[in-house]
């Protein structure tokens, strides 16, 4: 996503969270007024990735390619699972 630490992580009052990861990682929807206003971000915090990764452009979007990654048994943001485990 390339946007800069002190940028977004300077916002993190402005977050609203979806999902905590073990190693310290976060992922949320963005709520800081201007043009990212409702991305759904992810930041591994605890790998030290503070820049993020746009996962969406909406909370809809977000759950759109969830539920049809889960309904066909295909690849979410092209992470390669195993579905036979």
């Amino acid at each position: 996503m390339g946007l800069g630490e002190e940028t977004l992580y300077g916002h993190a009052h402005q977050w609203v969270p979806i999902a905590h990861s073990i190693d310290a990682g976060i992922l949320f929807v963005e709520h800081r007024p201007g043009p990212t206003y409702g991305h759904v971000i992810e930041l591994g915090i605890g790998s030290g990735d503070f820049e993020g990764t746009l996962w969406a452009d909406t909370l809809l979007e977000f759950f759109d390619a969830l539920t049809h990654s889960l309904d066909t048994r295909t690849p979410f943001h092209d992470w390669d699972w195993d579905w036979n485990e």
